[in-house]
């Protein structure tokens, strides 16, 4: 990753495990009752453990959406010509502009010291509700509410944090 703190500064390069978060002040605008108001909002990216490896492990930056026993991450990958862009490598590009964690085309849940795992890929083997009751089977009351469809993909959030308050150790 390459940073600079203003126009025409030197760039500095970092490596990815140098770096432990990143910060982005978003400005947007959102309509309220009819009328444009300007809103920020804080989207932390911290390096997330993607791949376990004897010599070196493979971290990648991805958007922090909930903090817990088991964490829920975001990133966006871009295809171009085949190849994955954005962090598929040591060394990572930062993302682009994303206006909602909803719009991360890769969702990830990762226990402290563990790989992050592709939680809402399409998979020709396991289907969301299969994958997902897998992942959290140390907690009936979630995994019940998966099996029953009460909890879909759509309500990752939510389902990250009912395991943590629920079945989380921390």
């Amino acid at each position: 990753m390459k940073f600079r703190k203003e126009s025409g500064d030197k760039k500095q390069k970092y490596r990815v495990h140098e770096v432990k978060q990143i910060l982005f002040t978003v400005h947007y605008k959102e309509k309220v009752d009819g009328k444009k108001v300007k809103k920020t909002r804080q989207d932390i990216y911290l390096p997330v453990l993607l791949k376990k490896r004897n010599k070196k492990d493979l971290l990648v930056f991805m958007q922090e959406v909930v903090q817990g026993e088991v964490s829920l991450y975001g990133r966006t990958v871009v295809q171009q010509s085949g190849n994955m862009a954005f962090g598929m490598t040591g060394s990572a590009a930062l993302p682009v502009f994303i206006p909602t964690w909803h719009s991360h085309n890769e969702l990830y849940v990762a226990r402290p010291g563990q790989e992050a795992q592709i939680i809402n890929q399409v998979s020709l083997f396991k289907g969301f509700k299969n994958r997902a009751s897998e992942y959290f089977d140390d907690c009936p009351v979630l995994v019940e509410q998966l099996q029953e469809r009460e909890l879909k993909k759509e309500d990752l959030r939510e389902i990250v944090e009912l395991y943590n308050s629920t079945c989380g150790r921390g």
